[in-house]
């Protein structure tokens, strides 16, 4: 018999039951193509963002929501412009890596962003460094800018959540 707490193991089973059963898909993101999909995640992670943001005090989860929305951004772009499925991304810096080998940033922006990520989302995420509310802002509208910009620079267009 585990060791482990009944309370833990239950809820763990729980989880797995949860995905297995199924459910109501969130509201915009039921049967959708996989660049779609990849766009209007990201525009509800930048929701979410915005509402923590209007909370006042959950830095560190607005830059957190943040980063996953301009990697999701970069996703929805290099899959709508190449043959990359969505599974080709289980690696957070080979967004911005596509992205630079499809053309949509230079190489020396998408070194910009690779550091941003490496230098600061690591130090926020497994450091004890407190993200302040000047960050959490400069993310948020960066991850908005780059949002807009990447959903319209597709050759369709497309139509995303926020706007």
């Amino acid at each position: 018999m585990s060791d482990d707490p009944k309370v833990v193991t239950d809820a763990l089973e729980e989880a797995h039951r949860s995905f297995e059963r199924g459910g109501t898909p969130e509201e915009g993101l039921a049967e959708l193509t996989e660049d779609e999909a990849q766009l209007k995640k990201a525009c509800r992670l930048i929701a979410a963002a915005q509402t923590l943001q209007d909370q006042n005090g959950y830095h560190t989860a607005v830059v957190e929501l943040a980063f996953g929305a301009i990697e999701r951004s970069f996703e929805f772009y290099a899959i709508a412009m190449s043959d990359d499925s969505v599974h080709d991304f289980m690696d957070h810096e080979y967004a911005y890596q596509r992205a630079f080998e499809l053309g949509v940033i230079s190489d020396d922006l998408k070194e910009d962003f690779q550091a941003l990520y490496n230098e600061n989302r690591a130090a926020s995420y497994y450091s004890g460094r407190a993200v302040t509310a000047e960050q959490a802002d400069a993310m948020l509208e960066l991850a908005i800018t780059i949002h807009a910009f990447l959903r319209d620079h597709p050759r369709d267009h497309f139509n995303c959540l926020c706007g």
